[in-house]
């Protein structure tokens, strides 16, 4: 699992994130639906799934190894998602980006889940 850290009130980092069964060119049409939310360590929803609707383009590494712009969903907590997290040295938060397609055969759905710790905002 990859641990990621942000100062609540900030933006996480940014995540480009492209369904791998996309062929090199091919653009992310509406039938993809990506969401991220974020849990606290008890499992329990602590930001709420928002559907992301941004896209930009981002290197990806294709299958062959090389490396070519692609259509990608911009993926990051708000300040305002952050602002509301624990910063409770023993509260980790699970980060969740979900992709998925139900028009695919078989329906794709991918979840990618990352530890999240949250810092106080300020000088110490």
């Amino acid at each position: 699992m990859n641990h990621f850290e942000v100062f609540q009130g900030d933006t996480t980092d940014i995540l480009y994130v492209r369904p791998g069964v996309l062929n090199k060119g091919d653009l992310i049409n509406s039938d993809w639906v990506c969401k991220v939310a974020a849990n606290d360590s008890a499992g329990l929803n602590a930001v709420a799934v928002r559907v992301v609707t941004e896209k930009a383009t981002a290197p990806v590494q294709n299958d062959d190894g090389s490396v070519s712009d692609e259509e990608c969903f911009v993926c990051y907590l708000s300040p305002t998602e952050t602002d509301g997290l624990s910063i409770d040295d023993k509260t980790t938060h699970t980060w969740i980006i979900q992709v998925s397609n139900t028009q695919t055969t078989p329906k794709f759905n991918l979840e990618r889940h990352y530890q999240l710790k949250v810092k106080k905002q300020g000088i110490f």
